[in-house]
């Protein structure tokens, strides 16, 4: 300010004067933003309708991009015809299947509210699993979902590359903050950690829970990784004995895309046969 009191005291004509205040002001306003401000968030996705299953249970949704999805894991013990979904309990048995199985985390009926049930594939596989316009999505299905989320910015760090998606995919609750991962090596990315800071979880309304697993194939067939991994099976299999999945866990900001034998037990997100309009 100094600089414009001395041009206004000094010999230059007004007019003159005035014009290089003017452009002086203006380069002060529109000075470039730091190249450290945070990035824009982009707006959470839109809720869509409520569906039942043949148990009576309502699940949310969301549409996110032309998919909708809903925002809880699946919890029907019954096929959509009411043919009951068998219940396996001993963990040698749930390994040995061969056929459609579901069962609760640690085999407590309270664990299906909020995170759901867990079932094999071969449940999972089956066109009646879900309610009528709605199934359990491909894997390419499920790579369009994150492939869109990163191309709109959904990435933690405002970014369109690289896969740092989960925290935009996952409840602000129910997740550990861990610095360590399930074999105890270092969290590679503190920051972008799904349990970190945990309130800026889920722009996107998925709203997923770590609902944890259960083993098999070269697992022991009983359960693991509540509150730190949510798996989710699609119908696309690998070869005879795996099928893909995807996954979010606690100490990785990606979301991932595995497989796994069929006989492991995951949560099932379903997808609407045709998006609405």
């Amino acid at each position: 300010m100094l600089l414009v009191s001395r041009l206004i005291r000094s010999s230059l004509r007004p007019a003159v004067a005035c014009a290089f205040i003017f452009a002086f002001v203006a380069t002060l306003t529109t000075a470039p933003a730091r190249a450290d401000a945070a990035p824009t968030a982009p707006g959470p996705a839109t809720p869509a309708e409520t569906v039942t299953d043949i148990d009576g249970n309502t699940y949310g949704t969301v549409r996110i991009g032309d998919q909708v999805w809903t925002t809880e894991n699946l919890r029907t013990t019954r096929f959509n015809d009411g043919t009951p979904i068998p219940q396996i309990t001993g963990n040698q048995d749930w390994k040995a299947a061969t056929g459609p199985a579901f069962c609760y985390f640690d085999n407590q009926p309270e664990n299906a509210r909020p995170s759901g049930l867990l079932y094999n594939w071969f449940a999972a596989a089956s066109p009646k699993i879900a309610p009528p316009g709605w199934r359990v999505p491909t894997r390419a299905e499920q790579l369009a979902l994150r492939d869109h989320l990163i191309a709109e910015g959904f990435n933690y760090d405002g970014t369109r590359e690289g896969n740092k998606i989960a925290k935009a995919l996952s409840s602000p609750t129910g997740w550990l903050y861990k610095t360590s991962d399930e074999f105890g090596k270092p969290v590679p990315d503190l920051v972008g950690m799904v349990g970190n800071q945990p309130e800026t979880n889920n722009r996107t309304g998925y709203s997923a829970l770590p609902a944890g697993s259960r083993w098999a194939g070269w697992g022991d067939g009983a359960f693991h990784s509540r509150q730190t991994s949510v798996y989710w099976w699609s119908i696309t299999p690998k070869d005879e004995t795996d099928a893909y999945h995807t996954s979010i866990h606690t100490w990785f900001a990606k979301y991932g895309d595995n497989h796994h034998a069929k006989t492991f037990g995951f949560s099932i997100r379903l997808i609407r046969d045709t998006p609405a309009p």
